[in-house]
């Protein structure tokens, strides 16, 4: 598959930049390039957004919900939103595209997901425009250049919807309960929310919940929350103005004490640095937390970055 775009842009610069749009299929996008290789297992990501990932070069594995999707260039794979996944090791660079979005129609794409989908060789210069408008959006945003660049995302989905489909795809389904338990620890309303309040909501105990948590997930709730929180908080950091103090807290930690702490641990430096580091012009209103939006560049003289393709 050949994909034509600008690699100096795209593996310089850090993050996302929201693409706003009521066009077609998609109303809020998001368009990252990962090109790193991945050595040690990381925790799976874990938010609202439906993803799809790209394999434009080599091949890899993508975990999603605790089951691996082996997935080789020109093939793609759909992430239904709440849903944990994560890239999986590897010795060797593979090349996604992950388009993270919300669609206007979630029942219309539903079957994007779940299973592995041969790229139609006509995405490939879609894909390639998809690219380069999105480019063009960062570098000088407009209602056109959203519109636009939504428009390709969709004429993608459409061309992925019209690929015939394998009657006995991989499946990965998380049970129904955990499914319910991630969309309320993922919703910033219920950031402080107990375990055992959560469980109650469903219906089941703490410890049932917890043994959900740990069977399909792997790790322990308070490793789940303490994702989510930092996340959240990597979301508040990049995209708001509000101070430290005030990101701690809306995030779910204790104290900003603690919240440093633990953001140090997970990312070497303190949020005050992180945010300095990978701030950019303020622009617009977020549309998930309703702060100011932060437009997203990496420094120049900066070449590595903490993965953060996964704010809440």
């Amino acid at each position: 598959m050949n994909i034509d775009y600008d690699p100096t842009f795209w593996l310089s610069r850090d993050n996302h930049y929201d693409i706003v749009s009521q066009f077609a299929l998609v109303n809020r996008l998001h368009l990252f390039l990962r090109t790193e290789i991945v050595l040690t297992s990381r925790l799976p990501a874990v938010h609202q957004f439906h993803c799809l990932y790209f394999c434009i070069r080599g091949s890899g594995s993508i975990e999603i919900d605790g089951v691996p999707f082996f997935v080789k260039a020109g093939e793609a794979i759909g992430v239904l939103p709440h849903h944990p996944h994560r890239r999986m090791p590897g010795n060797a660079e593979v090349h996604y595209l992950l388009l993270r979005f919300t669609p206007t129609d979630p029942e219309l794409i539903s079957d994007l997901f779940g299973r592995i989908l041969v790229i139609p060789e006509s995405a490939g210069a879609l894909i390639s425009k998809l690219m380069s408008c999105y480019q063009e959006v960062v570098e000088n945003s407009s209602a056109e250049a959203n519109n636009e660049t939504a428009l390709y995302a969709t004429l993608i989905l459409n061309s992925l919807l019209s690929v015939p489909r394998n009657s006995n795809p991989q499946q990965s389904f998380l049970p129904e309960r955990l499914n319910k338990a991630l969309q309320l620890l993922t919703d910033p309303e219920n950031i402080n929310m107990p375990l055992h309040l959560i469980a109650k909501k469903l219906g089941i105990t703490a410890g049932h919940l917890s043994d959900l948590i740990r069977d399909h997930l792997g790790y322990p709730p308070s490793r789940l929350k303490h994702t989510i929180h930092i996340r959240i908080a990597i979301h508040l950091l990049l995209h708001t103005d509000m101070n430290i103090t005030e990101v701690a807290e809306k995030s779910g930690f204790k104290s900003v004490y603690a919240f440093s702490r633990f953001f140090k641990q997970d990312h070497g430096m303190s949020p005050r640095e992180f945010r300095k580091l990978y701030a950019g012009k303020v622009s617009n209103i977020c549309p998930v937390c309703g702060g100011s939006r932060r437009e997203i560049r990496r420094n120049s003289d900066k070449s590595t970055a903490p993965d953060t393709d996964v704010p809440i």
